[in-house]
Formats: C-alpha cells, structure tokens, sequence
C-alpha cells in the first residue's frame, strides 16, 4: 500500500520513470497508472515530471492519457518497490500495450492508427505545443471487438512553440528531424518528421537509419537519403511517409490532417470535434497578485474566496496557484464522494505530502487510522485534533475548488476545521460557483475576489494565445465578439461548438470559418441548438446513462451506476466513453462522470418525462441493493418522488449517524430539514423533541425554551416529559428566570433513578443556587456528589470545581480553593477530559495569581493553554491568551502582553466572537495608549469601537471610547477628544448603565474643563480615585490622582500635593509598577523644586533617581518630562555639557514619539500642544547656547 491510498499490482513499465498498476481505494478500488519518478531524480527531471502533469491537465482529446493528480510517496509498505520520497502522477490506466509492427495486422488498422496519431497531432499543433518526442514507445494501442485506440503516454518533452527559444534538442535519436539537428529555426512539424519515422518502422518493421552509433544516426538524418524498398502495405501509405520525411520542413505536410486526404480518409466528425484549443491559463494576474500579496505576508487568520460563474477560469487560477506554491495542498471537488468518505480524501491529501508528514508525531497518524477504519467514536473532534497538529507544523496553503458543492456534512466539518487553518498561520483559498448559493457565510475574515467575463481586449489576447499562427483567428474572433459571452470557459465552450457545427472548417490548403444565413442563424441560438443536436445524437444507451447521472446530486461509483442501468459493465464503459467522445461528460475525471457543463446536465435532465417516478425507482434500488451510499441522496430521491415517509426515516437514521461521531451541527442542520418535510405530527413531534434537546446541548437556550414550552403542551410518557421538563428549567435559569427554573428542576430530582444522571442535575440546579447566592446550599449539594462513591469522576471533579468557585468567590479561601481545584484535577485524569483539565488548570493558575505566586501563574496557564490547543478549543485558547494578556501587562512585561492580546483578537476574529474580540483590541489599545504607541493605540481602539457599534453593546463601547478619549487627550487631538467625549455622554443619558461608565464620563469632564481652560472640581476627581480604588483599577486610580497633584502643584497649592503623594493607596500602587514609581519621584522633584521643606533631599535627587530607572524600559511621556527637569536644572547652573546631554536626548524622544504618527496634521498636533512645544523650545534653546 503507498500512501495508505494506493494498492500496487504490477510494474507496467519503465523509461525516465516506472509505472505501476494500483488500484485506488478513495475510489471503489478504480485502476490507475501510477507513474513514480525515483526520489533521486535531478531537479532539472523533477522540473519536466511537474511540467508534464501541467501540460497534461490543459488537455483534453481522447488520445492523449490523463493525469488526474501528482504528490509524492510518502509512505509504502516494505515489499514494495517504490522509494519513499519518489514523486508520483496518479494517472488514466490504459489496457493497451506498446505500438509496434507486429501488432498492426492490415491495412485498415494502420490507416486507424494513422488516423489517431494525426488527430491528437493537430489538437497539438493548432494550440502552439510541439511532441517532441513522437515514437512507438510513447503511444499505446488497445484492440478491443475490432475498435483500434490508441493514447499517447509521455508529454515530459512537449513544449508550447515559443517556449523553447534555447534550441535545445528533444526527443530520442532516431525520431529527430534534420532542422533540429541543424540548430535551425523550427516549428510543429518536427513532430511531422517523427511521424514519418514511426510509420516507416511500422511498414518496414525497422529504422530507416539502424545503427547504435547516436552521432551517425544524426548525421544520417541530416545527409542520408532514405530507401524505400517495396512494402506489404499500398503506395499511397509509402508516399505519404515519404513526404513526411523531406529534409526540408517547407516540402513535408503543414497540417498533420493534410495526411488523411492524402489518404482519402474522410475528417468524420468523430476526428474534428476535438481540435478545439487547449486549456489555457486566461489573464487573470489581478488575482494572482492579490494571492500573492496574501500568503507573503504573515497571516491576520484571513480567508480568500475566488467567486465566478461556471467556466469563469476559477480551477484554472486553484491549479496555477498549486503549481507556483511549494507548500500549497489542492483539494479538488469531483463532486462523486461526500460525507465521511470525503473527509477521509480530504485528510489523506492532508497528512501524505512532503510539506507535513516527516514531522507528524504518530498519535496523529494512529487517529487518521481510526478514521479510516471507521473507528472514531468522536470523528468531528479527531478531525479536529488532526488538523491543529498539521497546521502548527507549517504555514500551509490550502486551496479548495468549489466549495459550494460539497455537502452539508462536507461543510459542517469544514466550519469546525477552517478556523483552525486561520488561527494557526495557514492560507486559505475557496473558490465558489456564483450560479450556486454560496455557503462560505460560516467563514470570518473573509476577502471575495469576483471573476467578471473578460474585455474585449482580453478576449483578443486570450484568443491570439490560444491558436497557433496558421489558424484563422481574426474571423474567429469577430464570431466570438458577435455571438458568445466573455467568460473564458464559455469562449472555448463556443469555439468547441463552432468547430462541432463545421462553422470552422479544415479544408486541405487552409482552415476556414463559414459565415453564411444558415450558420448565423445556428449561431444566434447557439446553446439551445447544440444541446439538441448532442442529445439527438445518443443512442437509447447513451440518453439512459446521461439522464441517470443528470438526476444525481452525488454521483454513485460506476458499479452502483452499472447495476441502476442494467447494462454490463462492458456495455456500460463502452457507452460512457462515446458519452465522453460526444462531450456530454468530461473526458478528465479520475472518479466519476462530470457533466461537460451545468447547462447540458439541465438539459438532459428536463428531458425525464415522470421524475417522479424515475427517481422513485432510483431510491427503492439503492434501499434494495442495500448499498453504502449517502442517506441524504437516496432521501433526496424519495422526497422529489414524493415519498415523504421513506425520506424522513432515511434523514432519521442520517441523524442517528450524526450522533455517533458528536457531528452536532451537522445533526442540527438535519433536523432542520426534516420540519420542512410534510411530515405527520408524530413525526413532526419525534423531530421537535429531538431538536430541543440538541437546542440546549448547543446552549441555544432561547430556542430550547421555547421549543420546550411548545412540546409539552403535547401527550407523552413520563420519561420523555421529564427530559423536556429539564431542558426548560435549565433554559430558564440561563435567560435569567432562576427561581422558576430551579423550581421546575427540583421536583424532578425525586424521579430519576440514574445516579449518574441524578448527580448532573443536582449540579445544574447547584449552579442556579449559586446564581442566588445560595452558597451553602450549592456547597451541599457538591459535598452530597463528592461523597457518593458510585458516580463517575467526572461528576465528582464538576463538583470539586464547583466547591472551588464557592471557595473563592463567597469564603474567599484561596488555599481551600486550590485543594478543591486539585481533587478536581484527579478526577478529571481519571475520566480522560482533557478539556475539563484545561480549564481546571486555568482555574489553578487564576488561584496562584491571587496569592502573587507568579512563577506558579505561568506554569498552569501555560499548561491550560497546551492542552486546549492541543484539542483546537479556539475559544477558550483565547479567553486564556486574554488573562495572559492583563497578567503580562500588569507585569510590565508589555511586548508579551501585546503578543497575547494580538492572538486572542485574531482567535475571537476568525470564529466570530466579536464582544470578546472588540474586548481584546481595547486591552491592546490600553497597552499600547501606556507605552505611548499611539497610531497602534488609535488603531485597535477604533477597531473595538466599531465592533462594539454594530452589536449596540453600549457597555463594552463605553469603555473603548474611554480609552480613546484618554488617548487623544494625551496626544492633544482635542477636537478628536470633545467628539468622543460627546458620543460616551450621550450613552450614559440614553442607557442605564453601570458605576463605572458614569465614573469615565466624569473624569472625561474633568479632562475637557483643563482643554476648556475652567476651574478643576478637585472634590469629583477625590471621589473618582476612591471609585477606580474600589474597583481595583489602578491605572485610572493613578491617573486621576497624577491629574489632581499636578493640578496642585501647577496652582500651589502644595499641601495638598505633598498630602496626595504620601497617600498611603498612592504609594502602594506606585510600588507595584516602576512606571508609576518614576512618574511619583517625578512630582516629588517637582514639589521639592518648588519648596524645599516638604522632602529631606533636594528636587535633583528625585530626578536623578527616576531617570536611572528608565534605563530598559519602554519610552513614556514621563521620561520626556523628567529630560526636561534635568536639562534645565544643569542650564540654570551652568553645566552645559549635561544640558545640553539631556536636552538632545529629550529632542530626540519627543520626535521619535511624534514620527509614529501616519497622518501629518495629527503630528503636527501632538508637537504643537502647549507642554510638549515648550519643552523643544527650550530643549532647542539650550542646545544653541554657545
């Protein structure tokens, strides 16, 4: 097994690479080549396999083998032959062997094999590539019942025309023409030449020039003429070949189809229909700069969906971005598997690359076992686990084709999944069809980049790229501005349909288009005619498959579709190939049948006459065979038949399913879904209930109430009324109606038997004491659970934590809290939950931080934080990075402190937690308004408060225009300042709000009577500081009382100062933060300035001494303030040397702070308000003495 995907058979052969028969267990065990190129290659060999897989993915004729897929072997059982690190192309297996002599039996099956070569030449030719390495060994042949096929095989040398200005030789030595030897100008018809080197060897079962000597066969081509004895095959064959092999390329055919006329083989539509252009790149370099811009800056956990219309270009640009990006993962939607089936490819292309699996731990790859085995028990959270351990391994970019077409379990698990991507670092790109509903809504932080049809001139660029110089292209492109739209994949689909309808013809001397009444009137109503005229010419076989397929959603595997259809296999895979011939399906699917656009699968679709019924009988086969397919379709199938009952028991058991493997909002949407059935009340009243119950597992308590209310009003048993009864009472106590809530829960206690599920509720209604602060009754309760011997730990460590929050909060016990917090941890070892011991951790470290125990602090938190990453608990990962935030700010550790913030705003971001998002720019705009970062302040600040405007959450927004408010007062934007100071005021007159809004507000008022030039109300400022005292905020604490001492000092008033600075609550809080402490010395120096007797030292000592703690500190306001106390006290002494020291450094500071400033005015604001213009005028001043 490779891959654990791949499952070898046999070695079919070898050349630059060895390819093997495997069967592919994604897809019902479906044969394919794989080709492995040795992990020893060069890079120059790595380069052309990588090329070859692109070229190839651009084309589409029946001729040429596919490639569906590349990567590397990363994985492979001991017996077998492959190199781990090899890389690989799961390729089309052809059941054909080489093309040689002996295999061509006459006439008729040379001029068959003739005829392909020279079809696929020119599909070649006509778009501008060039073989280069035509010869039997690349071309294999089938004969099946008589029908001759053949593919080309290898495309590692084939190069567009323009693309191989070096001159370098390709191809192998007996096949190379003259020209290319001779290092002449060349162009499509080397490949011409080699073609009359592989037919003379199949005429004359021998090389025109035998001989081992590589520079003599050169030379042989270049000089030698070549004979041409008598053949068992007619001289029209002979002729040809020797035209083929003039030495001048200007006497050889141009067109490689000019040899069928030769031949007098007619161009049957079965050649033509094919030389339609080659699938190109179209212009699109906006979105691929705009990507590019994206994965080359570090992530802000944004996600980019590429929204267009059906052959709009979007997988073209997804396939060109997995080829320039190394470290990108494509994942293509084939629209043939779903559900777990699909998560299970999904995590294959995950896991089995060369970007993460060399640094994948093997828990990780035993939990991809289990769900590959179906073993997951929790398979919604084993997905989840899987995906944090890749995505912290490397910054991965993950580009998923069609989003909008997978199914909802798909789509569930990728809501779960993606913001992880985004947290963790990893791009992410989503395409999405815009003529489906997009379903990327779950997504946050989401940029959409739409592809609009091309211009004119595009069109023109896009069509002189896509022909080569001898095709007509100016006619063709007056048909396409004329008659068809502008979206690249549609120009193609027309000129595909112009070359179907014979509007382009390919005469003998020149290729042609028709503009007669009778083609611009088919033109005119091109897609309704074509669409008809492709069905008309089905067989009754080929119409049964199409109209099959046309009425899935998710198409089965081949064999499920061979049993629907009543066909063999053979006769099946015989009318598929013709279905893909006629392009009602794309040729290049590796999984299943893909209609060639949405348009022709409508088409054929509205052609069933009683859909009803057909689908009907669909459903009950699929129920008969008993097969593994999606319950969701075949229920889809019975609902369009109308057989309500039978799609409501196949979404139940879905549901059931669900269930299993924890997919709860999968379970949710199902549920859902099944109301808008026209179910009966039964029915309708089993789903309800079912739903409820989820409603309150998904702590939607608003909707279980309700839905609750609503059922019990209903007849049912005894159980089942106290399930609902349950979820009631527990919904009321959420929404706030605790009493009634815990009324309801308490007479139900009584009639469970359940220890277990008796112990559960007993907690819920301990909690809703709590909410009562009943704490004594929510600690006996705890006690009565802690003490049963017979119930589950996880129950005891609910209650352990339960008695640790009463501990704290109510006996304000810290050390009987941390014992509580500690058996609790036991309990939850015991039973495994991990996300239990998380925040147990976090609550052990919240315990340590109120006793200062700091080193302890760090050591749990960091140990909560490891654990909830490790189960990808986005949420609660935050909410700690929050704590650890306002721990390391309130340890001055502020670049720690801002990291954290940062990571818990992308967290709350990406998973739409906008309150706590808003929440954490504001901490982070206070960090950066304390440290003087204002432009980051300004920033962070305006981003909470617009947060918090659209969710009209008024108290949180209070508190971020308080901080903004402050800031620009500090920055002297007084304007800026008056306008925010208005907007909090207005709150606090509309809302009924807290103490603490109203404390801002004053304090603001306080600020805007110093801008206003009136009179301080020094009581209201008192009365503020024994608020923010009270409220254990020390930062506006120490604001407001710095505000009312230098409002002292400035007015000397210098008893009260001295009064104030010797407050007893001011030096502690000065003492728990060295920044507060220079700010205190700072007005110590100043009080002693201005009268010596307050203070035993001199006003230098206070200065000096606040300026040896700054060292290593992050600049500040004081510092500047400090400068200039210095640098004017040695002026006035005559001490020049250090005045001028310190007034250079204060010059300094006070322009570094101003240069953060992005906006001009706004730095011209700051330098201009009154202390700060002072100080550099004086700074100056003193600098300029001689």
């Amino acid at each position: 097994m490779i891959n654990r995907r791949f499952r070898l058979i046999k070695v079919l052969g070898r050349g630059r690479s060895i390819v093997y028969l495997c069967e592919d267990i994604e897809s019902a065990n479906k044969k394919i080549a794989l080709k492995v190129l040795s992990k020893n290659a060069t890079l120059e060999e790595q380069g052309i396999f990588k090329k070859e897989y692109e070229i190839i993915q651009n084309l589409d004729h029946p001729s040429i083998i596919q490639a569906y897929e590349r990567g590397t072997i990363i994985e492979a059982n001991e017996n077998e032959s492959v190199e781990v690190g090899s890389k690989f192309l799961a390729m089309e297996y052809f059941d054909g062997e080489e093309l040689k002599d002996d295999l061509i039996a006459d006439e008729s099956g040379l001029k068959e094999v003739i005829t392909q070569i020279c079809s696929v030449l020119f599909y070649l030719h006509q778009s501008n590539y060039i073989y280069y390495d035509l010869k039997t060994e690349n071309i294999l042949i089938r004969n099946s019942d008589g029908q001759i096929s053949i593919k080309l095989i290898d495309l590692g040398f084939a190069k567009l025309r323009n693309n191989n200005k070096d001159g370098s030789i390709a191809g192998t030595a007996e096949y190379i023409a003259p020209e290319l030897l001779n290092k002449e100008p060349h162009d499509h018809r080397v490949d011409l030449y080699a073609l009359g080197i592989l037919l003379y060897k199949l005429v004359y079962k021998r090389f025109p020039f035998p001989n081992n000597n590589q520079l003599e066969i050169y030379k042989a081509h270049v000089e030698k003429e070549f004979e041409f004895p008598a053949a068992r095959f007619n001289s029209e064959i002979v002729n040809v070949i020797k035209k083929l092999l003039s030495k001048n390329p200007n006497d050889r055919y141009y067109f490689s189809y000019q040899v069928l006329y030769d031949l007098n083989i007619p161009l049957s539509e079965e050649i033509y229909q094919y030389w339609v252009p080659v699938k190109t790149f179209s212009d699109r370099l906006d979105i691929l700069n705009i990507v590019n811009r994206y994965v080359t800056t570090p992530t802000t956990s944004e996600v980019i969906a590429i929204r267009g219309f059906e052959k709009s270009g979007k997988s073209e640009i997804c396939r060109k971005l997995y080829s320039i990006y190394a470290n990108s993962i494509f994942i293509q939607n084939d629209r043939t598997r779903s559900g777990i089936q699909l998560i299970k490819s999904f995590l294959n292309r995950l896991l089995f690359n060369d970007i993460v699996f060399n640094k994948l731990h093997h828990e990780t790859l035993e939990l991809y076992g289990k769900i590959l085995s179906d073993s997951s028990k929790d398979l919604v959270n084993d997905v989840k686990l899987i995906v944090n351990k890749v995505t912290q391994i490397d910054k991965i970019i993950l580009i998923i084709d069609d989003l909008n077409l997978y199914d909802s379990f798909v789509l569930r698990i990728f809501e779960e999944i993606f913001p992880i991507f985004q947290v963790n670092g990893c791009y992410l790109i989503v395409t999405e069809k815009s003529d489906h509903n997009y379903v990327s809504g779950f997504l946050n932080n989401l940029t959409d980049l739409n592809i609009t049809s091309f211009t004119a001139s595009q069109t023109e660029e896009m069509l002189d790229a896509l022909f080569a110089e001898f095709f007509p292209v100016n006619a063709v492109k007056q048909l396409v501005m004329r008659y068809a739209d502008f979206l690249p994949g549609n120009i193609s689909e027309f000129l595909r349909n112009i070359v179907y309808l014979q509007i382009i013809r390919f005469n003998y001397d020149k290729i042609e288009t028709i503009s007669d009444e009778n083609s611009q009137k088919v033109l005119s109503n091109l897609f309704n005619e074509i669409y008809n005229i492709r069905y008309n010419s089905l067989s009754s076989d080929e119409i049964k498959i199409a109209k099959l397929v046309s009425s899935f959603e998710v198409v089965p595997d081949l064999n499920y579709l061979i049993k629907l259809t009543g066909l063999s296999e053979h006769d099946f895979l015989r009318n598929v190939d013709e279905l893909k011939r006629k392009d009602i399906f794309l040729s290049h699917s590796q999984t299943g049948l893909i209609f060639s656009s949405e348009g022709i699968k409508n088409f054929i679709y509205a052609q069933i006459p009683d859909k009803k019924h057909f689908h009907k009988k669909i459903a009950v086969t699929i129920g008969d065979e008993q097969w593994n397919f999606s319950k969701v379709e075949q229920a889809r199938h019975y609902e369009i038949a109308e057989e309500f009952n039978e799609s409501y028991s196949l979404l139940l058991s879905e549901i059931r399913e669900a269930e299993k493997i924890s997919a709860l909002k999968y379970k949710l949407e199902l549920l859902e879904k099944l109301l808008k059935l026209p179910i009966n009340n039964v029915q309708e009243h089993e789903v309800k209930t079912q739903l409820c119950l989820l409603y309150s597992v998904l702590n939607d308590h608003k909707n279980a109430f309700q839905l609750a209310q609503e059922l019990l009003n209903n007849e049912m048993d005894e159980s089942e009324k106290r399930e609902l009864m349950i979820v009631k009472g527990n919904s009321m106590i959420r929404l706030g109606e605790v009493e009634d809530g815990l009324e309801i829960l308490k007479v139900i206690v009584p009639l469970i038997n359940d220890n277990n599920k008796r112990a559960r509720l007993l907690l819920d209604i301990a909690w809703g004491e709590l909410d009562l602060n009943n704490f004594k009754t929510a600690d006996e309760i705890a006690n009565r659970i802690i003490n049963d011997p017979e119930l589950l730990p996880e129950y005891k460590g609910d209650a352990y934590n339960l008695s640790g929050f009463i501990s704290i909060n109510f006996n304000h016990d810290l050390e009987t809290a941390l014992s509580h917090f500690n058996k609790c941890m036991l309990e939850y070892q015991k039973a495994n939950s991990i996300q239990r011991m998380a925040a147990i951790e976090g609550n052990i470290g919240n315990i340590f931080n109120m006793k200062e125990e700091y080193e302890e602090v760090e050591k749990h938190w960091n140990k909560s934080l490891e654990l909830s990453t490790s189960l990808g608990n986005l949420s609660y990962q935050a909410l700690l990075l929050m704590n650890f935030g306002i721990y390391h700010f309130n340890s001055q550790s502020f670049e720690e402190s801002i990291n954290k913030y940062k990571r818990a705003a992308l967290i709350f971001s990406t998973i739409g937690e906008k309150i706590e998002y808003a929440k954490s720019e504001a901490n982070l705009g206070e960090t950066y308004l304390f440290i003087c970062q204002y432009q980051n302040g300004i920033q962070s600040l305006e981003n909470s408060r617009e947060t918090l405007k659209k969710l009209s959450n008024q108290i949180e927004k209070s508190e971020s225009l308080f901080l903004l408010a402050k800031l620009y007062f500090r920055i002297g934007h007084f304007k800026n300042f008056n306008k925010i100071y208005q907007e909090l005021n207005k709150i606090l007159e509309e809302e009924s709000i807290s103490e603490r809004p109203a404390a801002h507000v004053k304090y603001l008022s306080c600020l805007q009577a110093f801008i206003n030039n009136e009179k301080t109300n020094c009581n209201l400022l008192i009365d503020l500081a024994d608020v923010y005292y009270a409220q254990e905020d020390r930062i506006n604490y120490f604001e407001v009382m710095v505000f009312l001492i230098e409002y002292y000092l400035n007015n000397n008033e210098l008893e009260e100062a001295f009064k104030k600075l010797s407050d007893k609550n001011f030096e502690q809080v000065c003492q728990s933060n060295v920044y507060m402490e220079i700010e205190k010395l700072y007005l110590m120096g100043k009080l002693s300035r201005l009268n010596k007797a307050y203070y035993a030292e001199s006003s230098i000592f206070y200065f000096d001494k606040a300026f040896n703690l700054m060292s290593d500190l992050n600049i500040n306001e004081t510092m500047t303030k400090i400068l200039f106390e210095l640098s004017t006290y040695y002026s006035e002494r005559g001490n020049f040397v250090k005045a001028k020291e310190f007034s250079s450094y204060g010059m300094a500071l006070i322009d570094h702070l101003a240069q953060q400033f992005l906006d001009e005015g706004m730095r011209e604001m700051y330098l201009s308000s009154s202390h700060r213009a002072n100080a550099m005028m004086i700074f100056d001043e003193i600098i300029s003495n001689n």
